[in-house]
């Protein structure tokens, strides 16, 4: 975890001290303390998956293949993607990406990714609560890993004309 995450959780930690103390000790505090909390514990939250985050951003805008729970992302078997955006908000990771195939962008929640897994050639998250696609709950796989994105083959040179 970088130095700037490690920062917001510490700081996010002790204002959610101070909110529960002021909920606590004074009643006419209860609302402030409440909202306090919640919000440092979002904080909190987001600078825990902060690193899956940053382990993907790698991959920004490189051909890609993608699985969720072991099966190709959109059910197509080799179908390239590119990473748009991926940001961590609260307990989740936001993926936004885009087929090479027909230009339809895709968005990927996974809910408390855990086991984020750098490989050379990609990343592996391997649990998470649930995986959603365009706001569609995908049936967990026991076993596969929640999402895997690595590089495709497949060249930038697309369409050359080969020599002959």
């Amino acid at each position: 975890m970088g130095q700037i995450p490690r920062l917001l959780l510490l700081a996010g930690a002790a204002a959610a001290t101070v909110g529960v103390v002021l909920a606590l000790e004074n009643g006419q505090f209860l609302a402030i303390g409440i909202v306090a909390v919640l919000v440092c514990l979002m904080v909190v939250a987001t600078c825990l998956h902060h690193g899956a985050a940053v382990a993907m951003k790698e991959f920004m805008e490189q051909p890609l293949h993608l699985e969720v729970w072991g099966a190709p992302l959109c059910g197509e078997a080799g179908q390239v993607f590119r990473l748009e955006k991926v940001h961590a908000f609260g307990a989740g990771l936001l993926i936004w990406v885009k087929s090479d195939l027909n230009g339809q962008r895709v968005f990927i929640k996974v809910a408390q990714p855990r086991d984020v897994r750098r490989r050379e050639n990609g990343v592996a998250i391997g649990r998470a609560k649930y995986v959603q696609v365009n706001k569609s709950t995908v049936k967990m796989a026991p076993g596969l890993p929640a999402i895997s994105l690595s590089r495709s083959a497949q060249t930038e040179e697309l369409g050359s004309i080969p020599e002959g």
